[in-house]
């Protein structure tokens, strides 16, 4: 699997999707999306998370990037890919928001 840096997109799309912590180097903690584009066909690991509303299930990222969660969410194995590539730790040293299953 290739790793790039996503292209800009007015609202990115997810299905498959989870809201993982991750502690930075500085200790404190960040606030990422990860999923499924349902757009692009492709895993996607978000920047920190600016702002997440509950009700409508959308949010923004720090990049000014916006996401759309949509259906139940989970883990796409892609994305969990992703980030074990991203951050060097294997994808079940996380918390997610709804579970790891």
């Amino acid at each position: 699997m290739s790793i790039w840096k996503a292209e800009k997109t007015d609202v990115v799309n997810l299905d498959r999707y989870n809201m993982i912590l991750v502690k930075k180097d500085d200790g404190t903690m960040a606030r990422h999306f990860i999923g499924n584009d349902m757009d692009r066909y492709g895993a996607r690991v978000s920047s920190p998370i600016k702002e997440y509303n509950e009700e409508t299930k959308s949010g923004q990222t720090a990049s000014g990037t916006k996401y759309a969660l949509h259906g139940k969410p989970g883990l796409d194995g892609d994305a969990c890919y992703l980030l074990e590539q991203g951050t060097g730790k294997a994808a079940d040293s996380f918390t997610y928001k709804w579970g790891s299953t």
